[in-house]
């Protein structure tokens, strides 16, 4: 594809090539709807296996879609399975209440965990019983305005809790850089500790994409994540 992209950014593509890259990339995208598909049914076909499940919340509701379709209520899954849903929902519009809708097709009776994270981070911020993400030692978890021009500190938090743009500089990184400033708005809680009991800050289970709330997405240019890194450390 980057091949492809950079022969048409030149100019050389032959129309031949470029109906050639098409069809191919058009059969890998049905090729993959058919391996979801397949996969799906397996994992409904092994329902009442205990189960590990970890995807995002869109193949999620896919999975429940396709369990309409073959006739399977809801809840139907061996109690000792184990779900673990996160993320994919960047670009999709998706029912404002898609948690709760996933939620009760696995019935009540499943463990169901959380976490947030991405695929530019290592780690992974596990939610506890209180609903809270408990951000991990080796993750510098960095709060910046809208802009992601300027680090945000205690002189910023509103009984304790800082509202903005996450950033991050994660340490488990050694053969690139681990920095990225993400387009997430979320509430970080200062309080030494959660009331799940544990020690640390925690991140409020609120995090939302600036652009799906409809403000500003713009990161602006004053500010960098090694400055940000030098900040905070």
């Amino acid at each position: 594809s980057a091949a492809m992209r950079k022969r048409l950014a030149d100019g050389v593509a032959t129309p031949e090539e470029i109906d050639q890259f098409e069809n191919e990339q058009r059969e890998k995208g049905e090729a993959s709807q058919k391996e979801l598909a397949a996969l799906i049914d397996e994992l409904l076909d092994r329902r009442h296996e205990p189960l590990l499940i970890y995807s995002g919340w869109a193949q999620q509701l896919m999975v429940r879609d396709r369990a309409r379709e073959r006739g399977i209520p809801a809840g139907d899954f061996h109690p000792d399975t184990i779900l673990m849903a996160a993320g994919g929902v960047k670009g999709l519009a998706l029912p404002d209440d898609y948690r709760d809708q996933v939620y009760a097709f696995y019935g009540p009776d499943i463990a169901k965990l959380g976490v947030y994270g991405m695929t530019e981070m290592a780690h992974l911020m596990p939610r506890c019983e209180g609903g809270r993400y408990h951000v991990p030692p080796g993750l510098i978890l960095l709060m910046l305005d809208q802009t992601g021009d300027r680090l945000l500190g205690k002189e910023d938090a509103d009984d304790g809790k800082i509202t903005g743009r996450v950033g991050f500089l994660d340490l488990l990184y050694e053969g690139r850089w681990g920095g990225l400033i993400t387009g997430d708005k979320a509430t970080l809680d200062t309080s030494d500790t959660c009331a799940c009991g544990r020690a640390g800050p925690t991140i409020l289970d609120t995090v939302a994409r600036y652009s799906q709330l409809g403000e500003d997405d713009h990161i602006g240019c004053a500010g960098t994540i090694d400055s940000y890194v030098r900040a905070g450390l």
